[in-house]
């Protein structure tokens, strides 16, 4: 079982097409299990995490950051 965090926009018409998300996480846990998105259409989504490693390390040089001008 999960427990579900909602989250909506702040402002209806900037919310890139999403009415709400919702991110469930794993009541034994607490690790990310799961994502839900609603689009404006009324269209779901489920995307389900298993396996989630936290802590895993990363070299810096898999990502590039581009300062927003």
């Amino acid at each position: 079982t999960m427990e579900w965090v909602e989250l909506t926009p702040k402002n209806i018409e900037d919310n890139n097409g999403f009415k709400l998300v919702q991110i469930g996480f794993k009541k034994n846990d607490k690790s990310l299990g799961a994502m839900k998105f609603i689009d404006s259409f009324d269209n779901k989504s489920l995307i389900s995490f298993d396996n989630v490693k936290s802590s895993a390390n990363f070299p810096d040089s898999l990502f590039k950051f581009t300062h927003p001008k």
